[in-house]
């Protein structure tokens, strides 16, 4: 079972919206999103970041969104 983390949190939203641009990150969690985001990239997730609007980044997980190469713990 994965660890409960900022980023496995932010990961599963990605998830579930795969391919769409999902808004709203900085409101749902508490954290710090582009440090997180950066974390899940450094493990190999394809994830991109667009401005919409003043204040109003989206992200999402790109198609096929598996890291290629992470062990166990989910590292590269």
């Amino acid at each position: 079972m994965a660890e409960d983390t900022d980023a496995n949190r932010i990961l599963t939203l990605l998830r579930q919206h795969e391919g769409e641009w999902v808004a709203g990150l900085y409101q749902l969690t508490s954290c710090m999103v582009h440090s997180r985001i950066a974390d899940l990239r450094r493990r190999g997730y394809r994830i991109e970041c667009k401005r919409f609007a003043q204040g109003d980044y989206r992200y999402r997980l790109k198609q096929d969104g598996e890291p290629a190469h992470w062990d166990e713990r989910g590292k590269l």
